[in-house]
Order: C-alpha cells, then sequence, then structure tokens
C-alpha cells in the first residue's frame, strides 16, 4: 500500500498600493490559504522595496506565523520614489508539510505625483533702496514697457516707476529677483518658476496678486 501525503497549497495573489505607501499584509495576500495553514516562508525578496516583521527587514527563508500576520505585523515598505512593481515568492506550511511549489504576490504600485516644492520671498521694506552692489540685468524707469522683461535666466530687475490697476510684471524661468522701488497699486506679479524674491521699497497702496508656477516632477 501507498501512503501519499497531501501537501499544503496556495495561489499566486496580488495587491495593489500607492508609490511611498507603507502596506500592512493580511493572509488574504497569500492566496487562497485553508484553515490548517499555520504559517508562511518568504522564498525570495522584493527588489523594490522592504518586507518588514515587528519592524524589523527579514531575510529570505524567513517563517512567518499566520498568528503575526493575522496581527498586523508583515508590513510592506516601497522602495522611495518610483512606481516600479514588486513581487515576492512564498510557501505555506500545515506545520509539519510545505507546499511542493512556490507562490508569488505580485506588488502592483501606483505612481503619485510628489507635493511640489517652491519658495517665494517677499521683503517690505519701509525705508531705502536695493543694494547699490547688485548689478541689475533689467531697470525700468518712468516711460519704460514693463512687458516681456523676464528672460529664462536668474534675472534682478529693478522698476523704478509706479505701478498702478492692471499694470501686470510677467517673469519666465529663473531664481529671480524683483525689486520694487515705487508704489504699487492693485498691480498683478506673475513669477513664473523658480525661486523668487520681492522687494517692495515704495509703498504698497492696496493689495497684489502674486503667481508663481511649479513643475510637477
Amino acid at each position: 500500500m501507498t501512503l501519499t501525503v497531501a501537501l499544503p497549497e496556495s495561489e499566486d495573489d496580488s495587491f495593489t498600493i500607492n508609490e511611498d505607501q507603507t502596506y500592512t499584509l493580511t493572509t488574504d495576500d497569500f492566496g487562497n490559504l485553508s484553515d490548517d495553514i499555520t504559517k508562511v516562508r518568504i522564498e525570495t525578496l522584493p527588489v523594490n522595496g522592504i518586507l518588514f516583521l515587528a519592524g524589523v527587514a527579514i531575510s529570505s527563508a524567513t517563517e512567518i506565523s499566520i498568528r503575526d500576520i493575522e496581527d498586523g505585523k508583515l508590513k510592506f515598505e516601497p522602495t522611495e520614489d518610483t512606481d516600479e512593481d514588486s513581487s515576492f515568492d512564498f510557501k505555506v506550511s500545515d506545520g509539519t508539510n510545505w507546499s511542493a511549489q512556490s507562490n508569488t504576490t505580485t506588488i502592483e504600485i501606483t505612481p503619485v505625483a510628489d507635493t511640489p516644492d517652491a519658495s517665494i520671498n517677499v521683503t517690505k521694506v519701509v525705508e531705502g533702496t536695493a543694494d547699490s552692489n547688485n548689478d541689475f540685468a533689467v531697470e525700468i524707469e518712468n516711460g519704460d514697457s514693463i512687458n516681456n522683461i523676464g528672460t529664462s535666466e536668474d534675472d534682478i530687475i529693478q522698476i523704478n516707476k509706479e505701478l498702478v490697476m492692471n499694470d501686470r510684471v510677467e517673469l519666465k524661468e529663473g531664481d529671480d529677483t524683483l525689486i520694487l522701488n515705487k508704489d504699487i497699486n492693485q498691480v498683478s506679479l506673475n513669477l513664473g518658476e523658480g525661486d523668487d524674491e520681492v522687494i517692495i521699497n515704495g509703498k504698497l497702496m492696496e493689495q497684489i496678486t502674486l503667481t508663481w508656477v511649479v513643475k510637477m516632477m
């Protein structure tokens, strides 16, 4: 008589998370487990990301009890700032035997746009003018147009005339410095892309509208 032992088995599985999201695995992430399964063994580690058990990075061939998984101790942390999918192989055990074949859990990572970084420094100077040692790329005097005064470089622009309602100053790319030496009244400043500085030496009669652009990476 030949005695045949039925080995435990499972099936491939998958789950989806967002980029940079730490995920707590459940028993549902290891295929359809029967009630007699007591533990799993991680056969191959994820290439993109790390599996942690109770806060400690695991190695291949680590055995994890079903109880630890149910208690939320097994977590996956993807590699930061990447949406490359990942996976790991596992086997299951009934406490006596291990499954003959490994199964794979695929981790699909959904890209998430990073929060853009931008800065603008607006300084109100009550008295005085800008540093006389600066070499201004552009100086705008009375009678000069304020149209198309910005370039794609790091501009230093000094405006020596009053700006009034409906006046609009538009800069472009680059880390620009805009110096307003006269009074301004209900004007729009479009600063474009970059880390910009606005220095107001004149009187701010009414509100101004500031607009700047941030690139999404």
